[in-house]
């Protein structure tokens, strides 16, 4: 079991400190631990609180698991949407003399696309994702094409 996680420790240290903290390959490790657990609770006296304890520590986890998988939609969703916002603003600012080459919508809800210019190389080759859709974030569009904008350019 401390090998699984050291593996996985190592594995995930060379994908960079963004991505490190991500939980993908470790949910296998629940697999381990319900083996483990299992073995301990086969020992376990089923007389008295026992019983009832281990089942609300169960239903404890499942509740939990769903609230956060609740709010993992939530948020998604929520990301989905300026990330959408932030598109149509890349869309908005194609052929803007005010456009600045090495600018960015937002960091932190695409920080991978730190370039306009391979941005619309791709959509001149593939398609526009944000194509005819309308804009529903308008704040979060505003505040995209205001960081697209060359400082001081009208």
């Amino acid at each position: 079991m401390v090998m699984f996680y050291v593996v996985t420790g190592l594995a995930r240290g060379q994908i960079g400190y963004d991505q490190s903290g991500a939980g993908r390959y470790v949910y296998v490790g629940a697999v381990f631990w319900l083996i483990l657990l299992s073995s301990a609770a086969a020992r376990l006296p089923w007389q008295g609180t026992w019983r009832p304890a281990l089942l609300a520590l169960v239903f404890l986890a499942c509740f939990n698991s769903a609230a956060m998988l609740f709010e993992f939609g939530t948020a998604k969703a929520a990301q989905m949407q300026r990330q959408m916002a932030d598109l149509q603003a890349l869309a908005a600012m194609k052929g803007d003399p005010c456009l600045n080459p090495s600018g960015a919508v937002d960091p932190l809800v695409m920080p991978d696309e730190t370039s306009p210019a391979l941005y619309y190389r791709a959509i001149d080759r593939y398609g526009d994702p944000a194509a005819g859709l309308p804009v529903t974030d308008r704040a979060d569009y505003d505040q995209a094409k205001t960081n697209l904008r060359t400082p001081g350019c009208a």
